[in-house]
């Protein structure tokens, strides 16, 4: 596959399905914030975003991969995204998702980055590749996927042509 004045070599893969009991039980703790999607939403597209997201988070803030996980899928006629700490150390709830978004905005990828988004997710490096290697895209996406955890902790509120976000207030006075 040739990407502007690059040539990508990609192989061919397979799944093999391997019939075999489980073994074995899990029992620490771990936790995850499941967001539902506009149903118009591209999960593959979203993945993309996802898996820049993580390399942003390992580049940036070098958090490990494997720490945040992601999935997204449908559920009958919703779309869902979800994010979950395999073991818990309290990411999700504690991370500045606005400083996160910020530094999705500013992050200029490098070459090592194509192999590191492989190592995080191989379908989305696919889905990448496809794009034509295009980071812009893959930034674009990571940004709306931030948009939803945005908003689940905060509301936008445009004020004078710039949006700022603002903490969501208390359920109990019923304001939203």
């Amino acid at each position: 596959m040739v990407a502007g004045n690059r040539t990508l070599l990609m192989r061919e893969r397979k799944v093999i399905t391997v019939p075999t009991a489980t073994y074995g039980k899990y029992d620490d703790y771990t936790y995850g914030l499941a967001y539902e999607l506009d149903p118009s939403e591209d999960l593959a597209l979203l993945r993309v975003g996802l898996a820049f997201l993580m390399l942003v988070l390992r580049r940036v803030y070098r958090i490990p991969f494997e720490t945040i996980m992601y999935e997204v899928g449908s559920t009958g006629e919703s779309k869902i995204m979800v994010l979950h700490e395999p073991e818990s150390a309290g990411l999700l709830e504690t991370l500045g998702w606005v400083e996160v978004a910020n530094a999705v905005r500013n992050y200029q990828p490098d070459d090592i980055d194509e192999i590191l988004i492989k190592v995080v997710d191989e379908d989305a490096h696919l889905e990448l590749l496809s794009k034509g290697l295009d980071w812009e895209l893959a930034r674009r996406a990571a940004l709306r996927a931030l948009s939803y955890v945005l908003l689940r902790e905060r509301v936008a509120v445009k004020v004078g042509g710039r949006t700022i976000y603002v903490p969501r207030p208390s359920r109990a006075l019923k304001l939203l």
